[in-house]
Parts: structure tokens; sequence; C-alpha cells
């Protein structure tokens, strides 16, 4: 989500958000200007468990829900997994080892922005659309976020 568009999914997400939910947004989506470049790629836009189907009898992994792709740094789909390894750095890991290379810092930071403004776009989302796990998804993404940064 560009940073354009943070007031108005504010304004959607607003009376969800948990107390200094917003300022804490404002101050880790503020960090966006200072970050150098990544390069971009082609990415899927919603990257989530919901959007990967699984065929045991194939063995094969489909991703379905193309209509939010565009080009973008490649962490962009790894924030809407983040929720599938809370708790399970084992998961992380893989995803990593698949990636081929670790993060780098600045990879690192992108996702710190970027979950805040997911968050915050899926509980505006989730608000009008009346789709409780994306707005309870937002919330663990910002409750789990504000734990590990200082903004």
């Amino acid at each position: 989500m560009p940073l354009g568009k943070l007031e108005r999914h504010l304004d959607g997400a607003r009376l969800l958000l948990a107390p200094g939910d917003e300022e804490f947004v404002k101050a880790v989506a503020g960090r966006a200007a200072g970050l150098p470049a990544l390069a971009t790629v082609p990415t899927h836009g919603d990257f989530q468990l919901r959007n990967l189907l699984w065929d045991p009898v194939a063995k094969t992994l489909h991703v379905i829900d193309f209509e939010r792709s565009e080009e973008g740094p490649g962490v962009r789909d790894i924030v809407r997994l983040a929720d599938a390894w809370h708790g399970r750095p084992d998961l992380f890991e893989a995803l990593i080892e698949g990636y081929g290379r670790p993060l780098t810092p600045a990879e690192e930071q992108y996702m710190e922005v970027l979950t805040v403004l997911d968050s915050v776009s899926g509980i505006a989302y989730g608000a009008a659309n009346r789709d409780a796990e994306l707005i309870e998804r937002g919330r663990r993404a910002l409750a789990r976020l504000r734990a590990a940064v200082r903004p």
C-alpha cells in the first residue's frame, strides 16, 4: 500500500486500533522516506495462506488470486505470510531457505514499514467487508511489531 493511502486506511481502521497503534503506524511508516530503494520484481500482492491451495494427491501447490499483483520489492509478498510462522521459527527458516538467502537489513526495515501499512489496510478492508479474519490478522501483526520495534 503506498503511503498516500495511509490516512484513508487509518480512517477505516481507527475504531479497531489499540491505544497507541495509530501513532506507532505513522512513526514506522514515516521511515519509508529514508530507506534505500530495493530492486522491484513481480509480486503477488495478496500472498497469504488462503490464496495457497495444496493438492495432496499431486503434491502440488497452486497460487490463486492475482488481482493485486504488481512490481514491488520481493519482501512485499513475505509480509502477509508472517502470521503463518508466528511462534514457528522453523517455518520462517524454511521460507528463508527457499528464498535462497537471508533478508538484508534494508529488506528487514521494509518489512516493518510494509507490515504496518498492510495491517492497517487489512483492518480497514476487513471492517468494511465484515471479514473478521483480516481484522484479527492486522491487529495481531501490529501487536507483534509493536512488541519488537521501537518507533
